[in-house]
């Protein structure tokens, strides 16, 4: 870092080298005009000797303990032997009377310059501090606007493009693994981006989970894949491997004044990608579009669950042995005013990622257990399934807000069944296991849906306190397509029914994928084949004809 000040120090204390020249020459130029006041108004015994202080102050100021001290020294020379005391009478100054002038003109000269040089290191450190990342010495966004080697950079006149460097998991490996680790994994990072573009590219750590780099970058799209390839190796930190998960943003660095800096559109890039599941994007305007569409429709949501838009539709869940619908699961729409009847995955997935989350789950809830009252008055008692959100799933507070709704409307828990998404497995199973159980203590059903999707999560299926699980209809699909499909199917039915489970196939559409699962012994059918989400009314007409009454 102290080679950083000294680098600072030469490029931009408020003059260059021209300029300290200049001044070491004015300098100069002061000592000897002093010389000639002096000697011409009548020697050093004149009160204008004194006048000598003045290049020696500046020369401390400027050039420090070092330019002040031997400043001093060169005045009281000029002043000392080599001027009388007296023009007129030509008397020579004894050693002793020069000699202790020398030393205070070289004390106040060096006196000054220590001072001045602890005043312009303080003020660099300063400086330093405003345009350069503190954990990490990189440069901050600040820089952008000071640093003369930035400014050089992009005036370069060759191509320059802003790479934005979303950090998703940067808070996970944080708290889980320390600050230090964390800033050794952006300096890995950092190495590696030098390695590849060497002196093309310029690194800004703006915050820990937002980075930007300037890369000299004539093909964006082959840019992007080099650095996906940089990014997808593991980080080795202190002999253990970690797995970080970029999204980058890349767009080329705009020197117009546009509505958006090169920086908005590249963190504009980042979020699409991050949108679509993807690991990098290049901006375009299309891409903008349907961002600010995105934030459009999630700023419109409060409003829709406050005017009673957002509805729940109920897709029966089909008992494949006795033919009679044995639960239902409650699933979103958004009769939007203007786009229509809007499906679970053109919002969903946007409120999830908000804070708005926690409202729309309190209000599935309160909708579906209104809608359990309204089955149980017609004698009927379906199992009722919602999906948590893994925000939702964490949240003790909140989960303890459900079960005062329960209580509130005097709902059996038996008769809500809740959804966990099969990823939340993989992600903590330790702390899933302690939230499950909470839940599980009040009589709560549980499910884990999408199983067969993601990272296999079976080690922990024996240790899960749950009643169901849902097999994803991506794996039902290949069902009738791929012999392997059948055997994995087949093997988490198996497993499930070992560990007193029920199985729940969704997505089946036709009659052999069905018939398949029947003879495998799966428990539960899911899909068009049965029925599609039906609103309030039809579901309850549909539960009427297909499920058991019990009076």
């Amino acid at each position: 870092m102290e080679k950083k000040y000294k680098d600072i120090t030469q490029e931009c204390f408020f003059f260059d080298k021209a300029v300290s020249i200049w001044i070491a020459l004015l300098i100069c130029i002061s000592l000897a005009l002093v010389y000639w006041l002096v000697y011409e108004t009548g020697g050093v015994k004149y009160v204008f000797s004194h006048t000598s202080y003045l290049p020696i102050l500046f020369a401390g100021i400027f050039f420090g303990v070092y330019g002040g001290g031997i400043t001093g020294i060169i005045a009281g020379v000029l002043l000392g032997p080599l001027m009388p005391l007296d023009t007129v009478t030509g008397e020579v100054q004894v050693f002793s009377n020069w000699a202790l002038m020398t030393f205070y003109f070289s004390l106040v000269g060096g006196t000054i310059g220590i001072i001045s040089d602890k005043l312009k290191s303080n003020m660099l450190k300063i400086r330093y501090i405003s345009t350069h990342n503190v954990d990490t010495g990189f440069y901050n966004m600040s820089s952008l606007y000071f640093d003369k080697k930035i400014k050089k950079f992009l005036s370069r006149g060759v191509s320059i493009n802003v790479l934005s460097i979303s950090w998703k998991n940067a808070d996970e490996i944080t708290n889980n693994f320390g600050l230090k680790t964390s800033i050794a994994i952006v300096k890995e990072f950092n190495s590696r981006l030098k390695r590849k573009f060497n002196k093309k590219y310029v690194f800004l750590h703006s915050e820990l989970s937002k980075l930007y780099s300037l890369i000299e970058c004539n093909t964006p799209n082959i840019c992007l894949q080099e650095i996906e390839k940089l990014a997808s190796e593991a980080f080795i930190i202190n002999g253990i491997p970690y797995h970080i998960d970029f999204s980058f943003g890349l767009t080329q660095y705009d020197y117009s004044k546009s509505a958006l800096d090169p920086f908005q559109k590249a963190n504009l890039a980042a979020l699409y990608a991050k949108k679509t599941n993807k690991k990098s994007s290049v901006f375009n305007e299309n891409s903008l579009k349907d961002i600010k569409s995105n934030l459009k429709l999630l700023g419109e949501f409060p409003l829709a669950i406050q005017s009673n838009r957002i509805l729940l539709h109920y897709q029966p869940v089909y008992d494949l042995q006795t033919k009679e619908t044995h639960s239902v699961e409650a699933l979103a729409r958004w009769d939007h005013r203007k786009k229509g009847l809007l499906e679970p995955l053109f919002f969903i997935p946007l409120v999830e990622e908000s804070s708005l989350i926690h409202l729309f789950t309190s209000f599935v809830i309160e909708e579906a257990l209104k809608q359990i009252i309204q089955f149980n008055k017609h004698h009927l008692y379906p199992t009722l399934s919602l999906n948590l959100s893994k925000k939702v799933l964490f949240d003790f507070v909140f989960l303890n807000s459900i079960l005062e709704l329960l209580t509130q409307y005097d709902v059996k828990t038996e008769h809500l069944e809740l959804e966990i998404p099969e990823s939340v497995i993989m992600e903590d199973p330790e702390k899933l296991i302690l939230v499950l159980r909470k839940i599980k203590s009040h009589h709560i059903k549980i499910s884990i849906d999408g199983f067969g999707k993601g990272k296999s999560s079976l080690s922990y299926l024996h240790r899960l306190p749950i009643d169901t699980i849902k097999i994803d209809q991506s794996l039902i699909h290949q069902l009738d397509l791929k012999q392997g499909a059948y055997a994995t199917i087949e093997a988490i039915v198996r497993l499930a029914h070992q560990l007193n489970l029920k199985v729940v196939a969704k997505g089946i559409e036709n009659l052999e994928t069905e018939k398949f699962l029947q003879e495998m012994g799966c428990d539960f059918g899911q899909g068009f084949l049965y029925s599609k989400a039906l609103n309030a009314a039809d579901s309850l007409a549909w539960l009427k004809e297909y499920s058991p009454k019990i009076t």
